[in-house]
């Protein structure tokens, strides 16, 4: 049995990926639906996918939102994102970690929750390039915390659907 290693580009590797993430969520969502939005809310829902996110977090007030909303709530979060994302480092040893995974062939890849548009600045930040293989939310019917982005990273890792 070959071990094959999966890493996400959320925090694990890269810093300070919480920080950001938490407080450009909490922005979208006191700009466009909760004035009194806690950052501590949002904070335990970091790592789920924006749409299980913005649902989860909805659920709490009593609030639904529309499809038309929730595309432009995960679009306010991405250009939010897109302007913060050169505060993101990746973690000290991350790239070494890989480079040193593939030589010494052990498979690997990366699964993320985030679309590739947000995803696609982290992963330069880790020198990931198109030869990687890389599963995000735009591959998969369903997110975390469902396992369907690991076990698609896990087929990816061994040369199979990317």
């Amino acid at each position: 049995m070959t071990a094959n290693w999966i890493g996400q580009t959320n925090g694990r590797m890269g810093r300070p990926y919480y920080l950001i993430w938490t407080v450009l969520w909490w922005t979208a969502f006191t700009n466009m639906f909760l004035p009194g939005a806690k950052l501590w809310r949002i904070h335990r829902r970091i790592g789920m996918s924006a749409g299980l996110l913005a649902n989860n977090l909805l659920r709490e007030t009593g609030r639904r939102i529309t499809a038309k909303e929730a595309a432009q709530l995960q679009r306010v979060h991405a250009e939010a994102y897109a302007r913060e994302v050169s505060q993101v480092r990746s973690l000290p040893g991350a790239r070494e970690l890989l480079s040193y995974l593939s030589k010494i062939a052990v498979p690997w890849a990366i699964a993320t929750s985030g679309r590739i548009e947000s995803a696609g600045p982290a992963l330069k930040i880790l020198g990931i390039g198109s030869e990687a293989p890389v599963v995000t939310r735009d591959q998969v019917e369903r997110a975390k915390p469902d396992p369907d982005l690991f076990l698609a990273a896990g087929r990816a890792s061994r040369g199979g659907d990317r």
